[in-house]
C-alpha cells in the first residue's frame, strides 16, 4: 500500500491499481474503486516482484479542488468525480510511464500541474501539462527548450507565498530549481547549475525552504535555503540520495534517503531522519535494502504522502526495503 494524500485527517492510499481512503489515526481503509487499467498491469500488479519488476500500480492520487480524484497509473491520468462512481481515463502523462511521487500539484487555485518525467538521453524539451478544468482535459502549459534540463523532479505550491516551484534534474548544468506565479508566466530560475540544487521533493517554513540532495555522484545532506536569500546551507549530511520528504503538525521536517546501485557515497541502509524549527535533525528510523537487484527491481526507496502528517505521526510505505517492502507504516514520532 501507497500513501498519497493527506487531507483534514483522511489518507488517500493505492493497493494495485486500487483506489483506497482511510480516517487517520487508525481507520479502516475502504476501497474508493479501481483504475480501469490494461489487462497486464491489472494482473500482474497484484504479483509483487512483477509489479516491482514492470512499475506497476498507482504512482499519484489526489484529490481536486472541487473533490474529484486524480490518479496516474499504466502511463496515464484518471479521474472520478467527487460524487461518486467510475475511474475513466482523461489522458497519457507525457514521455516516460509516470511523474515522480511529487510531479503532480494541485494549487489552491485549483490548477493541476503535471511534470515529464522521462530518460530524454537526447535532452529534447520537457513539457509541463496542466488542466483547468479540474483534471478533465490537459495541455502543455510551458516547455523547457532542449538541453535545459533531463526531466523533472517535482511541481510543488508553496503554501505560504502561492508560487510554483518545479524542481529539475539531473547532470551538469541540468540541476535546478525554478519558481513561477500558477498561471506560468514567466518561469525562472532561482538557483541551479550544481548537485547541490538537485532535488526531489520541496519543504516549506514561515523562514526557509529545505530539501535533501538527491546526488548519487556526490555526498548528500539536507539544505536550507533562507528566504532572505544566499547561497544554500549544508545542515546535516545524510546516507545516501534523498528522494521525498514530509511535514507534521508539531512541526517536525522529514527526509528519507535512498538505497541506490553504484555510487560510492550511497548507504545500504534507507535512513529517516527528523528535525525541528531550530534545524537540528536526528535520524529516528533505518532500513535495509532487500536481496532483489536493485536496478531490475528498484532502488530502496521510502514514500511520505503530500500534505501535512496529523500531530508527530509519520506515514510512509516502502520498496524494496526490510521489513516493510510493499507495506504501509504509520507509527508516533516520540519526543
Amino acid at each position: 500500500m501507497i500513501p498519497h494524500e493527506v487531507t483534514s485527517g483522511t489518507l488517500l492510499a493505492s493497493r494495485g491499481s486500487e483506489v483506497l481512503s482511510m480516517e487517520l489515526p487508525g481507520g479502516r481503509a475502504e476501497s474508493l474503486g479501481r483504475l480501469p487499467v490494461g489487462p497486464r498491469e491489472r494482473w500482474l500488479g497484484r504479483v509483487r516482484p512483477a509489479a516491482r519488476l514492470l512499475r506497476l500500480g498507482c504512482s499519484n492520487v489526489r484529490r481536486t479542488a472541487s473533490g474529484a480524484l486524480l490518479a496516474v497509473a499504466d502511463r496515464a491520468l484518471f479521474r472520478r468525480e467527487g460524487a461518486g462512481g467510475a475511474f475513466v481515463r482523461v489522458g497519457g502523462v507525457g514521455r516516460g510511464s509516470r511523474p515522480l511521487h511529487r510531479g503532480l500539484c494541485i494549487t489552491r487555485g485549483g490548477r493541476i500541474l503535471v511534470g515529464e518525467y522521462f530518460d530524454n538521453p537526447e535532452r529534447g524539451p520537457v513539457h509541463l501539462f496542466a488542466s483547468d478544468d479540474d483534471g478533465r482535459s490537459f495541455g502543455v502549459a510551458y516547455s523547457f527548450p532542449a538541453g535545459a534540463i533531463r526531466h523533472i523532479h517535482g511541481v510543488q505550491e508553496d503554501p505560504y507565498t502561492g508560487r510554483i516551484w518545479i524542481q529539475a534534474g539531473d547532470e551538469g548544468l541540468e540541476p535546478g530549481l525554478y519558481r513561477s506565479d500558477a498561471a506560468l508566466s514567466r518561469v525562472e530560475r532561482a538557483g541551479g547549475g550544481e548537485q547541490l540544487w538537485r532535488s526531489v521533493s520541496l519543504q516549506f517554513t514561515p523562514e526557509a525552504i529545505l530539501w535533501g540532495t538527491d546526488s548519487p555522484d556526490e555526498p548528500s545532506r539536507i539544505v536550507r535555503w533562507s528566504r532572505n536569500g544566499g547561497r544554500p546551507e549544508s545542515v546535516q549530511p545524510v546516507g545516501g540520495p534523498v528522494y521525498y520528504s514530509a511535514r507534521t503538525e508539531s512541526g517536525l521536517t522529514i527526509f528519507a534517503t535512498t538505497v541506490e546501485t553504484g555510487s560510492p557515497h550511497a548507504s545500504p541502509i534507507a535512513e529517516i531522519w527528523a528535525g525541528g524549527p531550530e534545524g537540528r535533525f536526528e535520524k529516528i528510523a533505518g532500513m535495509p535494502k532487500d536481496r532483489w537487484h536493485p536496478v531490475l527491481f528498484q532502488h530502496g526507496v521510502v514514500f511520505f504522502p503530500d500534505g501535512v502528517l496529523p500531530g508527530s505521526l509519520l506515514i510512509f510505505s516502502a520498496t524494496a526495503l526490510r521489513p516493510w517492502e510493499g507495506m504501509m507504516v504509520i507509527a508516533e514520532i516520540e519526543a
